[in-house]
């Protein structure tokens, strides 16, 4: 994953729709395609009274997200929508595969949301998301020049994205959104961990990954969370001089999130 993706419009298709996806995870199983998911939640309705189109577009959402790469984030997805409901680390999960699936959003949550953050900053003006955009068409970040009302709508979607994820309140009547205080379950960071280790990275490469940001964690951050994790059992970190290794206490992780969803059912919902 790389700054140098392009952003896109794609979340003008459907922001974090949590209960939808949390549907169609139940739903799908592995070797289940998008078409035969669509299939099925329009001969079931368990996605309610949405129109084909709007179904199709959902799925199309979930795929975009969840069905692409090697693991599929929706294998982890289904152990989780099993247990658990559509906020907590479900909500979490999804929010950081998300963000690889929009680099847009990423990337807003690297330069716009967080810095704000941690410059101590309580609300995002209206105008946060559209002068990010604006900047991005500027570097090329987006291939081709949007208009106004393109830019506009992604912009809102940006922010509004970010609000279904509870990251974000609702705007007030200058535009601001409060910045809600947030901070990730543990059971989050060390899914993280282990899903970054299915990518085969070595210990430096897990260390500096993009998406610890996605989560308010900084570079220096992410080595302290990994042995307060530690203090759970869920993997070792062993250090000798300047050497650091990690030991992962589970074979993969389908088996932590099985474990998770068990022992901490009440934690992390």
């Amino acid at each position: 994953m790389s700054k140098d993706l392009l952003f896109t419009a794609a979340l003008n298709k459907g922001q974090a729709l949590l209960p939808e996806m949390h549907q169609l995870a139940q739903h799908w199983h592995p070797g289940v395609t998008a078409r035969e998911l669509t299939q099925e939640a329009l001969s079931t309705g368990y996605l309610g009274r949405a129109t084909e189109a709007r179904i199709r577009d959902v799925v199309a959402v979930f795929s975009r997200r969840f069905l692409r790469g090697q693991p599929q984030p929706a294998e982890y997805l289904h152990e989780l929508a099993q247990h658990l409901p559509a906020t907590g680390l479900f909500a979490e999960v999804c929010l950081l595969h998300t963000a690889v699936a929009h680099p847009e959003l990423l990337v807003f949550l690297q330069e716009v949301y967080w810095p704000a953050h941690f410059a101590g900053r309580h609300n995002l003006p209206k105008e946060a998301a559209q002068d990010f955009l604006h900047e991005a068409q500027k570097m090329g970040r987006t291939g081709s020049s949007w208009s106004e009302g393109l830019t506009k709508r992604t912009a809102r979607r940006l922010t509004g994205t970010l609000t279904e994820f509870g990251l974000l309140g609702a705007p007030d009547r200058q535009g601001l959104r409060p910045m809600r205080p947030f901070q990730p379950h543990p059971e989050t960071v060390v899914y993280l961990a282990y899903w970054l280790r299915e990518l085969n990275l070595d210990v430096p490469s897990l260390l500096a990954h993009p998406l610890w940001q996605v989560l308010g964690l900084r570079a220096n951050d992410v080595l302290p969370a990994l042995r307060r994790l530690a203090l759970h059992n869920w993997l070792t970190v062993l250090t000798a001089g300047d050497l650091l290794r990690l030991e992962w206490n589970y074979p993969s992780t389908t088996a932590l999130l099985h474990d998770l969803t068990q022992r901490s059912i009440h934690a992390v919902a």
